[in-house]
């Protein structure tokens, strides 16, 4: 569960705070003193990796860190928050805000009217919901990859989490280690793509739609029809969306 969220310029000014704690979501909070010094030490460390989640525990509190070129992505979290959801997360917030703000936040003196789509745009990925599919939707899950591999064209078909577990498939475990490779690269996406990305392992041409916090991978046959591994990676993505948008629904 995410708490609050920082966004913080290399030298520890503050250019957004946002908390999602209950009772507390139209308040800025204040950073704390401690966390602001992190960010400019792992700034000022060689060592320090762009664009890779750190964590560090105080207390009951875990603070998550990730570094891009003019500024840090700051969340204070539930301390059960791992490496992988969390990268999952800030990888593709930061790169948005990067995309959007990343020349404006080197040289902002202060103006925070510059910074007025801010909101939406962390809205849309903290409000992403990584936690375990409840009993219904899993249900929905397995039937509907069972269904996609009834298909003779297809040959591997899954639906993977955001720590890379596979929550329903035959996916070979060969195949997952790269998919998870991959995973780490692209995170979370809120909105569902039109086309679904191609990974090539081998012989297998796979494709991968991410569904929120998780990912639909197909694969056909060698020698079988590509084409029906695309359709089937975005038959199973729709669906998959509406089950997650209308969970009460998932039973049916």
């Amino acid at each position: 569960m995410i708490f609050r969220a920082y966004l913080v310029k290399s030298n520890g000014d503050i250019v957004y705070g946002k908390s999602y704690e209950p009772g507390c979501e139209t308040e800025i909070p204040l950073i704390p003193v401690h966390v602001r010094a992190c960010v400019t030490l792992f700034q000022s460390n060689n060592s320090t990796l762009l664009e890779r989640p750190y964590t560090l525990d105080n207390n009951s509190e875990r603070w998550a860190y990730m570094f891009f070129e003019s500024f840090a992505l700051v969340l204070l979290t539930s301390p059960d928050a791992d490496l992988p959801r969390l990268n999952s997360l800030m990888l593709p917030l930061g790169k948005a805000i990067a995309m959007s703000y990343g020349t404006i936040i080197g040289s902002w003196t202060g103006n925070i009217g510059e910074f007025a789509d801010l909101d939406p745009l962390f809205k849309r990925y903290i409000e992403v919901d990584m936690s375990q599919p409840s009993d219904k939707i899993m249900h929905k899950i397995e039937k509907l990859v069972d269904t996609a591999l009834e298909d003779p064209d297809i040959a591997y078909v899954g639906i993977i989490d955001t720590s890379g577990k596979m929550l329903h498939g035959n996916i070979p475990e060969s195949l997952l280690l790269e998919i998870r490779k991959e995973m780490q690269e692209d995170g979370i996406k809120p909105d569902l793509g039109v086309v679904p990305k191609r990974l090539q392992i081998r012989e297998y041409a796979l494709q991968l739609f991410s569904v929120n916090s998780l990912l639909v991978a197909v694969a056909s046959y060698e020698d079988g029809s590509r084409m029906a591994a695309v359709k089937v990676a975005g038959d199973i993505a729709h669906s998959l969306s509406k089950v997650l948008e209308h969970p009460s629904k998932s039973a049916k």
